[in-house]
């Protein structure tokens, strides 16, 4: 995919839902996660203009989503921060 397309996909991604383009949105998505998979130095690269604090983040509500069980059991084990998530954070690339 060329890098036009990319950042284009990755704009139309960022559109509000509000604006009635869900499923402009939930193909530009799919096309940057499809050419993420391609070419995972896609990653290196962006990872070089954003904190590791937006990864964590990123990773925090990904794992919330996914696994909505894992955020109401974090209370029980005291971890009410995403500790354990940061922790796990620790060893995304640098």
């Amino acid at each position: 995919m060329q890098s036009k397309k990319i950042l284009t996909s990755v704009c139309t991604a960022f559109i509000p839902s509000s604006k009635g383009k869900t499923e402009e949105r939930t193909n530009a998505i799919e096309e940057v996660g499809a050419a993420i998979l391609n070419d995972p130095d896609l990653i290196c690269a962006a990872a070089e203009y954003i904190k590791a604090d937006c990864f964590l983040k990123a990773f925090e509500l990904y794992v919330d989503k996914e696994n909505p069980l894992l955020a109401e059991l974090a209370p029980s084990i005291a971890d009410a921060t995403h500790a354990l998530l940061k922790q796990l954070g620790n060893f995304l690339p640098t």
